[in-house]
């Protein structure tokens, strides 16, 4: 998969794209914690780019950032899914684990919600 990393005013934005390959969860370790360690951050993943789903790797990876939001005290948010991949999401419950939004400007929006 490939990575864009674009920091914007109050939140760090993932756009994550291509198909998902084997150890991307180790790649995902090395390249992007480093981005991940601010405290308070809020991350969003746009996965409006990926092609291709196969639900252990993209779990693996998005659990692994979800780790590491969470110890750095920040907040995960996912938006732009495939209809696929959000009934994978529902099918499965994983849409109370992680916060879907059906686009960037809901994701954004909804921190500037909870700013008020």
């Amino acid at each position: 998969m490939k990575y864009e990393i674009i920091n914007g005013i109050n939140h760090l934005l993932i756009k994550i794209s291509g198909d998902t390959i084997k150890n991307e969860a180790l790649f995902v370790k090395r390249q992007l914690f480093p981005y991940l360690k601010k405290m308070g951050t809020m991350v969003i993943i746009d996965l409006s780019g990926l092609e291709r789903f196969e639900s252990a790797i993209i779990l693996g990876v998005l659990n692994g950032i979800k780790k590491e939001v969470n110890l750095n005290s920040g907040e995960l948010k996912l938006c732009s899914l495939d209809p696929k991949i959000k009934f994978y999401f529902k099918e499965n419950r994983l849409d109370w684990i992680f916060e879907v939004y059906d686009d960037l400007d809901t994701a954004r929006a909804s921190q500037q919600e909870k700013s008020l």
